[in-house]
């Protein structure tokens, strides 16, 4: 008896191996890198040599940026399934990006400058200091103080960090300070002292948090630290990057093409969420930050005609999870009565939405995304219980429109890929299957940048195991 996660890696293998008829961009293991977002394949070029100021290359060299995996080869890390032990060693990188100051008045940003495709890769940053299970970052206090003490460097880096939220006095520094093979010749006479209150206050800003994984998406406990340059990146509930940590190292992939000037943004929380459910995560993560990027601002314009929606989706939500997670890890036989009623909802809301002639596709998406987990409740526990079998039970317009929703909202997401790979082994007609897969190269592409065929393959098989609502 096959059991139905290999029934399903089996079925995206059959999808893969089809989708060259459509991409005709597989090819053996030491083939080009692809970038199925735009169909364009570039050469492999030399490793650049160890101690190369890969600043300055990006100065000097105008060739796509769609080759930096030839110096960051991730290849053997993904296909042997992302283990954090194994993590491979970097040099920090620092893509066509600038720091400058927002013209909103939010304070400081990134901006690339320069055009970039969906899947280039803008900075690589090693962590200037990291810990491990530090709930209360007293480890990482410890060693970042320690390392301030013995670096003029360090310390003015440090402190061009904001330490609260209110960030429209601030200096923008340019980016070479934070390029090490650069040689600093600053002026230390303005720098303050050692200041622990500061120190504290500056990690509490700026630090992130992920999860350290073993082959299977397992859970090994979690990760603190200090990045200093991703610390200018600002949050949008419209991202336009993705964010990828390796071991220590977190690596920064445009999400989407971008022109030059274009801000650099990231999600702070889970963006495919309601509106109301990301103002509660980021009140209490970020020092009571209100997000008002353009996707917020429309939402909280129509708030009172889904307020209905919003705080039965608030009340079952938690419960959904539990029933999600029984179904997905024990194959528990239900009842789900969570996901069910989610689901009602979820007819309710588009019902709503259809009625609001007013609005484009692009805000129906955003609204359709936030509240993606309302659909995928009742279709994962309904899928995990039967293999995702037969076909017909649990591939409609819908499940494809929200695929399509999903992706638009919060490009580069896991959730997403793990959704539309699901999908794909449901689907019996071979063009939409092709078209399912392509999409899901697309989701690799933006989440893990642009690699080897064969890499981005075992990148969609794996995202099976993720669960697409956790």
């Amino acid at each position: 008896m096959i059991s139905g996660r290999k029934l399903v890696l089996q079925r995206m293998q059959q999808v893969l191996r089809r989708s060259s008829l459509l991409l005709g961009t597989w090819g053996p293991v030491n083939a080009e890198f692809v970038n199925p977002c735009s169909s364009i394949c570039s050469s492999r070029f030399p490793f650049f040599a160890l101690g190369t100021s890969l600043h300055h290359e990006r100065a000097h060299h105008s060739r796509s940026l769609q080759s930096i995996f030839d110096f960051v080869d991730l290849s053997e890390y993904f296909i042997t399934g992302s283990d954090y032990r194994r993590a491979p060693k970097f040099q920090n990188y620092i893509g066509p990006v600038r720091i400058d100051r927002t013209p909103d008045g939010r304070g400081r940003g990134l901006y690339v400058s320069q055009d970039v495709e969906a899947g280039d890769i803008l900075i690589i940053n090693n962590a200037f200091a990291a810990s491990y299970n530090d709930i209360h970052n007293s480890q990482m206090h410890e060693r970042i103080a320690a390392i301030l003490k013995d670096s003029p460097r360090a310390l003015r880096q440090f402190y061009s960090l904001a330490a609260d939220t209110q960030q429209e006095k601030l200096a923008v520094p340019e980016v070479e300070l934070f390029d090490d093979s650069i040689p600093y010749h600053g002026d230390d006479s303005s720098t303050p002292g050692l200041s622990e209150s500061k120190i504290r206050k500056i990690i509490q800003v700026n630090s992130f948090s992920g999860k350290l994984t073993l082959p299977g998406h397992q859970e090994a406990g979690r990760i603190n630290g200090l990045w200093l340059l991703p610390s200018f990146i600002n949050h949008s509930c419209c991202p336009t990057a993705s964010r990828l940590l390796v071991g220590e190292t977190m690596l920064f992939m445009a999400a989407q093409n971008m022109k030059a000037n274009d801000e650099l943004t990231i999600c702070y929380t889970d963006c495919m969420a309601p509106l109301r459910k990301r103002e509660e995560v980021l009140g209490i993560t970020c020092c009571g930050f209100r997000c008002r990027c353009e996707r917020c601002e429309f939402e909280q314009s129509i708030q009172k005609e889904v307020e209905d929606i919003s705080e039965r989706y608030q009340a079952l939500y938690d419960k959904a999870v539990e029933e999600v997670t029984a179904v997905a890890t024990r194959r528990d036989k239900g009842p789900y009565p969570a996901c069910r009623e989610l689901a009602v909802l979820f007819v309710k809301l588009r019902t709503k939405l259809d009625s609001m002639k007013e609005l484009t596709k692009l805000q129906k998406h955003w609204i359709l995304g936030g509240y993606s987990c309302a659909f995928l409740g009742n279709w994962l526990t309904t899928g995990y219980m039967s293999d995702f079998g037969p076909p017909c039970r649990h591939l409609d317009s819908t499940a494809i429109g929200l695929v399509e929703a999903m992706k638009v909202t919060v490009p580069g997401m896991q959730r997403t890929l793990s959704f539309s790979v699901l999908l794909a082994t449901a689907v019996k007609e071979s063009a939409e299957r092709l078209r399912l897969v392509e999409l899901a190269l697309n989701e690799c592409v933006k989440l893990y940048g642009k690699q080897r065929p064969d890499v981005l393959r075992k990148l969609a098989q794996d995202s099976v195991q993720y669960v697409p609502f956790l």
